[in-house]
Parts: C-alpha cells; structure tokens; sequence
C-alpha cells in the first residue's frame, strides 16, 4: 500500500462524532421520527438489508458491486477503517466533504426534539445522500442485531441473513435461538429472504419467514455453491439458484467468502440484477482489511477476527495454504470472547504479540488478553508490536494481525504511510 491521506474536520462532524456519547440503545421509534422529519428520504429507494453475525460486510460489498455494474446505488456498511465517510458510498464513491455536513447540519436542527443516536444519525445522513444522488438501489448493512435496528425503519425489498454465532450477547441474548429472533426481525411480509444460517438459528429463521409468507433460499438447499480455493489468488465460484446459475471469480480471500457471495449473488438475482453485472460485481468487489495480505519478507495477513466464528475461519485459511510460521499481533475489544479466540488462534501461531488499539474506547488490555496465550509478549501499541514481530519472525514467515477493525486500520497506517482521522471512536 502506498500514499497518504490527510483528513480535517469540520464543527458538524465534531456534534456527529459527540453523539456516541448517547449509547446504543435498539428500537425503532426515534428513527421513524428522524425520517419523518427529514421528509422520508428513504421512500423510493429499492432496498437490500444485509444483517448476520459474520460477513454481513463482505455480503453487502459484493452486492453492491453486482447492482454498481448496471444501475445506480448506494451502499451504507460500518465501522470503518480509516475515515466516517467510508460507509457513505454511491457508486462506490464516498460521501464528500460538502455534502456530509449539510446533512449533519440538517439533522442538528431537528435532533434536539427526537434524541437520536450516533448510529441512527448516520443511517440518516446515508438515506438523505442516496435520495440526493437519486440512486435507484440501496444496500443496507444491518448495525446491530436487526429487528430493532435503525435500517428496519426503511422498507426493504429483499432480506438478506447471513449467518449466526454468539456475539453482542449483552444486547441480543445469550442463546443461538435468542439472536436468531434479533436477526430475524428484518423479515417482512411477502419479502424475499437469502440466508446462511443453519441448525436452530435456520428454524427460528424459517419459522419468520412462514409466519410472514416470505419466500426464502437457504444456501446449500435453493442456493447451490461450488468453490474452488485459489489461496491467495482468490476463489472461484459456480452459484446455482432457482434464477439460473452464475460462475465466476472473485479477489476476496477465504473459502468463508464463497458463502458471502452466493448470498450475494441470490439477493442479486431477486433484484432482477442482469448475469453479467452480477459476474462482474463478483470479480471486482473487495473488503479492505478482512484478510487483507500483504506481500513481502516477511509477508503481512491482516484480518477483523474479532469473535470466534471469524477467528475459526482464518485459521482454517492459514492452516488449509500451509502459510506458517506465524507471528500473530492481537488485540480484542474488553466485550469480545477474547479467550475462546485465543484457543482458535493459539494452535495456528508460533509466537504471539498482545497489544491494542489506541482509537478503540473498547479495547481490552494486552496483558488480559496475554494471559490467554502461551509466552506471549505484551506491546503497548501497534507500531511496537509491529517491530517486534518483524525481529521475531523468520524471512519465510507470516506476520498475522487479527482482531479489531481500530486494530487493523493501525497497522495498515503504519505498513502503508496512511493516515486515518485518528480519533478515539464507540461505533
């Protein structure tokens, strides 16, 4: 990577940033009363919401890509890496400067009677950029759960589920079946839904879905995915629906993303998307910072592991391309399974570094998470650990930097002479 990035700031986005202050607190009532004051900017949009443990970021991507290569589109994701305005995007343009703080502007003067927090004011900002744009598709990456998220307020046109795991337990409930409720929640009558899930978490899925006569494809049932893993040149996929069948490649590493871009691919098709914008979305789309590599001596892998079910899927990834010895560098925010990650990551890594990110108001400490990991060593920033892990780590090796997206944009920062917005952030 290479360049450099300069960012200022503006008062507004100083209010937007100051709103995280409020929390997080699920529900749908202070949204409807932000668009409704807004004039409902959402209205006349066709709209994908993508919600999931795991890879709903990714899903979102590649079908945004595949709608980009033949209609207008915006696609509204979180967190992001190096600056807000990365999960603004039409025509996988980002939002600018101009047009993010008349928007802001607009929702300081009617915030004060509604009370909205930081993540519905972005869904909002997103919403009034795509009805400015005049866009004709929107992809809605779901923040939290779905049933009460902001992006529920807006109508969708197809639901899309990835998978689901453990993770935001304190919000969503400590059960496979209680999440699956949260996540299910972005089924709605007659609409169309593509899923991932399976086991307990699939019946509770499907068991929506009737209850709202939805039709829905589960993949390895109504959606077919064959997969070829190239390592690091990528994979190549055949998706067979009831639509037809795509075949293609795509840049993304990880047999995991197979599954991502059949959903993908089956949300595409329910949106009348032509075949070849969908190869083509297929082959072009990327997710910066999820197994992100690096060439070199030693070569970099740099992944947003950051529950269990991504960890499991990036030491497959390591151990299936034989890409040892690895040096890992972690870091894990405080509310994270940070333990069960590190038996996932343990067996894969022959040294470790323990440290953290310094724009995470969340993350944990590197001394907890160090006592989860065999000799491991403690660095007390990114760019320490990094050094480190270059003097610890053999020409032939891999340097493995797992955990936050905070943690991973550090690095990519100190790898790439790039600079992000460099502030502490909640969401």
């Amino acid at each position: 990577m290479a360049g450099f990035l300069c960012f200022t700031e503006t008062v507004s986005i100083e209010w937007l940033w100051s709103q995280q202050e409020r929390g997080i607190h699920p529900g749908l009532g202070r949204m409807k009363a932000l668009l409704e004051a807004l004039g409902h900017p959402e209205r006349g949009l066709t709209v994908a919401q993508v919600a999931g443990t795991n890879g709903k970021g990714s899903t979102a991507r590649f079908l945004n890509a595949m709608i980009a290569s033949v209609s207008s589109v915006g696609l509204f994701t979180s967190p992001h890496l190096f600056k807000f305005h990365e999960r603004i995007l039409v025509n996988k343009l980002e939002i600018p400067d101009t047009n993010l703080e008349r928007h802001i502007k607009t929702l300081q003067a009617v915030n004060d009677s509604i009370g909205a927090t930081f993540f519905e004011l972005i869904t909002a900002i997103a919403l009034l950029y795509f009805h400015e744009s005049r866009v004709n598709h929107a992809v809605l990456e779901v923040g939290l759960g779905g049933r009460l998220d902001s992006t529920s307020a807006v109508d969708a046109q197809v639901s899309v589920i990835t998978n689901i795991d453990l993770d935001h337990m304190q919000f969503l409930g400590d059960t496979l079946e209680k999440i699956a409720f949260e996540k299910a929640g972005i089924i709605r009558a007659g609409v169309p839904v593509v899923t991932g899930a399976t086991g307990a978490a699939l019946e509770v899925i499907e068991a929506r879905a009737l209850e709202l006569n939805a039709p829905i494809w589960v993949l390895d049932r109504e959606i077919q995915l064959e997969v070829v893993d190239l390592g690091l040149a990528g994979l190549e996929i055949s998706v067979s629906t009831p639509r037809g069948i795509i075949f293609g490649r795509s840049k993304m590493l990880g047999i995991h993303q197979s599954s991502n871009a059949a959903l993908a691919i089956a949300a595409a098709q329910i949106l009348e998307t032509p075949a070849a914008a969908i190869q083509q979305g297929l082959e072009t789309a990327v997710n910066p910072g999820r197994l992100e590599y690096l060439p070199g001596t030693p070569s970099v892998l740099l992944d947003a592991a950051h529950n269990p079910h991504g960890a499991r899927a990036l030491a497959s990834f390591i151990t299936t391309h034989h890409l040892e010895p690895v040096t890992l560098i972690v870091g894990s925010q405080a509310d994270k399974d940070f333990a069960q990650i590190a038996r996932v990551l343990q067996p894969i890594s022959s040294f470790v570094v323990c440290t953290k990110a310094s724009y995470s108001a969340r993350a944990a400490e590197p001394k907890t998470i160090a006592a989860h990991y065999q000799n491991a060593r403690i660095s007390s920033n990114i760019e320490d650990a990094l050094q480190l892990a270059r003097e610890i780590t053999p020409g032939n090796g891999l340097i493995l930097v797992a955990g936050t997206i905070p943690l991973i944009a550090q690095a990519l920062e100190k790898l790439g002479n790039l600079e992000s917005e460099g502030r502490i952030r909640w969401q």
